[in-house]
């Protein structure tokens, strides 16, 4: 073995945990923390003509005044999503169409790739390429095609 190779071989496994934190650090600050957030605003109290929750996050805090913090916390919220049929109801409402449009593509997506996945190799870029392509034009550019398509001006009201 040179030596090139035998220190290349000690200096990768230093760099190996960053190549792991990296991604974790991501998830813990746009993911984790806007979470915990939520969830914080959730347990609190509703105030008028202030944010509307309370009590805010102070990091200033003592030991003491942590327990007082704690204290304010509320289940209030919690309740009324319970209580109130008009929650249960939309959040069913939700689920169920959670529920259909998964299906609605899975019926749809399961069979072109299998039938891609069956196609010869040849022509298997050329049809995946098809597929992906619209996802590829910007999204404002999609918007004015159904305005287009939409107004009333447009091509599906003169059909």
């Amino acid at each position: 073995m040179s030596e090139e190779s035998s220190s290349f071989e000690l200096t990768e496994p230093r760099r190996r945990p960053w190549a792991i934190y990296a991604p974790m650090i991501w998830m813990v600050i746009f993911f984790a923390m806007p979470f915990v957030m939520v969830i914080k605003i959730s347990f609190s109290q509703t105030v008028l003509a202030r944010p509307p929750y309370l009590p805010v996050f102070d990091f200033t805090l003592d030991g003491a005044q942590w327990m007082d913090w704690l204290a304010m916390l509320s289940l209030e919220s919690y309740q009324g999503l319970f209580n109130d049929p008009l929650y249960l109801d939309s959040y069913l409402s939700s689920l169920r169409l959670a529920g259909l449009a998964t299906t609605v593509c899975l019926l749809i997506a399961y069979p072109f790739a299998l039938s891609l996945a069956r196609l010869d190799q040849r022509w298997r870029s050329l049809f995946f390429g098809l597929a992906v392509a619209p996802f590829c034009t910007s999204f404002l550019i999609r918007v004015y095609a159904w305005i287009a398509i939409l107004k009333d001006e447009g091509f599906l009201n003169h059909l």
